[in-house]
Order: structure tokens, then C-alpha cells, then sequence
């Protein structure tokens, strides 16, 4: 997948934390969905501690720290999840796969959901800064797969780096 990488840094441009936080913000269509964030627990300073921040600093709430505590802490069944980018896909698959449980412990990308059918009945909101049409293609396909209708994805900008024949 060299193409991917050479696609994107053909669209490379930097974007300070504060412009982030507020593409991020414009995204949260609903005032009432709860705030939540992907902390990754295996390391320190990944992306989901900066859009944390950048979020509790702006928006007004709580941010939780994954979709699990959002979903059964809270009983909150509006969320949106954070990223900064959907580049390849494989990170936000592996975050669905994590909520329904179907990843070891030593792969998981976010703590999984005490029960996973939960995810079918969501109004849950993937959001990003930027995404490629090419992760946003393989997300969709994985959520039509798996019968998760009110799962949606939003982005503040798509860059396209694939063409229409491989989408």
C-alpha cells in the first residue's frame, strides 16, 4: 500500500491544534450526543490525548475517554467519537471490533462493550478531521457488513487518493 502514503503526503499540509480542535467541534452535529475520545491505555502521547484536551478545553461537557464509558457509564445512546484522521481504515475497523468484542486482549483499541448488540441500536457518529475516500470506502463496507445502520461518518475534510475503480 505505498500508494496510500504517497497519495497522502501529496495532500500534506499542517493544521496547529487549535484550527483542529475547532474542525472537530463543527462536526458534533447534535448538542445532546455525548463527547468521546479513543485513549489508547497500551501507550502515551497518541492522538486521542491531544483531541481530548483540545476538546475539554472548547466544547462544554464531559469527554469521555472511550465509547464504553460514554455508552455504559452514561446510558448515553447519542455519541460521537473523536480522531483526527481516517487515513487507511484499519484503526477505526479495529475500534469497532474492539466495542463488539471480537479482539484479543493484547489487540484491542478500545475497551470492548459488555454487550456488543448495543452497537446496532446506537446513534453513534465517527468523527473526523480528515479522512481518505479510501478508508471512508472500507469503513462503510465493514458497517453495511455488520447491519451497523446508525453508525455514520463525518468529516471536516476527504482528500481523495483513490479512483472510482477501486472504491
Amino acid at each position: 500500500f505505498s500508494w496510500l502514503g504517497e497519495r497522502l503526503l501529496r495532500n500534506l499540509r499542517m493544521v496547529d491544534s487549535a484550527q483542529l480542535g475547532k474542525m472537530l467541534l463543527g462536526l458534533r452535529q447534535d448538542d445532546e450526543a455525548a463527547i468521546c475520545v479513543n485513549r489508547d491505555r497500551r501507550a502515551t502521547g497518541k492522538s486521542g490525548e491531544v483531541i481530548a484536551n483540545l476538546l475539554t478545553k472548547q466544547a462544554r461537557g464531559r469527554v469521555h475517554e472511550s465509547p464504553a464509558s460514554a455508552i455504559e457509564a452514561e446510558r448515553n445512546s447519542k455519541l460521537v467519537l473523536f480522531e483526527d484522521g481516517l487515513w487507511s481504515g484499519t484503526e477505526a475497523i479495529g475500534v469497532l471490533e474492539s466495542l463488539l468484542g471480537r479482539r484479543d486482549e493484547g489487540r484491542l483499541k478500545t475497551p470492548p462493550l459488555i454487550d456488543p448488540d448495543i452497537l446496532k441500536t446506537l446513534d453513534l457518529t465517527l468523527a473526523y478531521g480528515v479522512a481518505t475516500d479510501y478508508a471512508e470506502s472500507l469503513v462503510r463496507r465493514f458497517l453495511q457488513n455488520e447491519g451497523l445502520s446508525g453508525v455514520k461518518i463525518v468529516a471536516s475534510e476527504r482528500v481523495q487518493i483513490a479512483g472510482v475503480e477501486l472504491i
